[in-house]
């Protein structure tokens, strides 16, 4: 019997950093992400190009979606990539949704951020009709 595959929306901004410099960022977290067991990472479309330009869709900055086989183990591997991304970088925000669970991270300590993603895993893990959401922001991370 397949695995059955699931899609990780991970986006990830910096408030200081310009366009370019978010592309580099989510360039280096689609390369860390494809040396993982996933089936694929592929930027997040945001729409049709306008007419005239030369690319046939628009790509949403700074968010990936991530195919992977639906597991603890696979799910909890991506996390602890993107918990790593968080703790080298404090300015990063980063948010993980998968399904009905979403994980929105800003102004938390590393050890709040570990906790809060923990949570989200088991969440994400649980039956759709379970799952929530987790948010916090710079308030409520205090």
């Amino acid at each position: 019997m397949p695995e059955e595959l699931t899609t990780l929306r991970v986006s990830v901004s910096e408030p200081s950093a310009d366009g370019p410099e978010i592309e580099r960022i989510t360039h280096r977290l689609r390369r860390e992400l494809l040396d993982l067991e996933v089936e694929d990472v592929q930027p997040a479309v945001a729409g049709d190009a306008p007419a005239g330009a030369k690319g046939i869709e628009l790509l949403q900055l700074g968010t990936l979606l991530v195919t992977l086989v639906k597991s603890g183990g696979m799910l909890s591997q991506v996390a602890d990539l993107v918990r790593s991304w968080v703790t080298r970088n404090d300015s990063l925000q980063v948010s993980l949704e998968v399904g009905d669970a979403k994980l929105t991270v800003t102004g938390a300590s590393a050890a709040e951020r570990s906790q809060l993603i923990d949570a989200w895993i088991a969440r994400a893990l649980a039956e759709p009709a379970a799952a929530e959401t987790a948010n916090t922001t710079d308030d409520e991370a205090g």
